[in-house]
């Protein structure tokens, strides 16, 4: 997948869904930290913000999850443009 492919991509929805080893590539060089890396592999298995905070517990509120969404995708964009 291209930079302007995977660009594209993150103006969707909360989309954070790559191919593993393009996801393993962004964890390592997008400076995510443990957390987002957590929420970046649970959204990748298709779950919801919803479905996220559930499983992480009650300190992830969902408002929480859709932050750290936008921070992810804010970080992944900052990566594509170095």
């Amino acid at each position: 997948m291209d930079r302007t492919t995977l660009s594209a991509s993150l103006q969707g929805r909360n989309n954070l869904q790559f191919p593993a080893a393009l996801r393993t590539q962004i964890e390592q060089e997008a400076g995510l930290t443990d957390e987002e890396i957590d929420i970046l592999r649970l959204r990748a298995r298709g779950m919801s913000a919803v479905q996220i905070s559930m499983t992480l517990g009650e300190w992830c509120s969902v408002r929480t999850v859709e932050r750290r969404i936008r921070k992810i995708k804010d970080k992944i964009i900052a990566m594509l443009a170095e």
